[in-house]
């Protein structure tokens, strides 16, 4: 799970969310420090890469996946199915989809400069 954010992280909320649903605590590693995609991406390589691990499966909303997939296969990681959450409406799923075309080029940008 991954995500940041205060008081509570998007991951520990999709982790308590997962327990209740009968995950196995055992299963599940947080990573509750990123800010954007590109940390998300990054924070969760690390993480993976330092238990021997290097596949994921993305949730996420339907509109970020493509961003999403391409930032975590730069980060070298495989994603090995993705699962989207649909906008509840079309005029949000349009506004998703022109953030998420402005947000491209921006987490491009990001990823590079940190690779500098």
């Amino acid at each position: 799970m991954s995500g940041g954010g205060a008081p509570v992280s998007e991951a520990e909320v999709m982790r308590d969310l997962a327990l209740l649903a009968g995950v196995p605590d055992a299963a599940v590693l947080c990573e509750p420090t990123s800010n954007n995609t590109v940390e998300n991406a990054a924070n969760t390589a690390r993480l993976l890469r330092q238990r021997g691990l290097s596949r994921v499966v993305l949730v996420s909303d339907r509109t970020h996946l493509l961003r999403a997939t391409l930032l975590f296969r730069l980060a070298g990681l495989e994603v090995v199915g993705r699962a989207g959450v649909s906008s509840r409406s079309l005029p949000r799923a349009c506004a998703a989809a022109l953030y998420e075309a402005a947000a491209l080029p921006r987490s491009l940008l990001r990823l590079w400069s940190q690779r500098r």
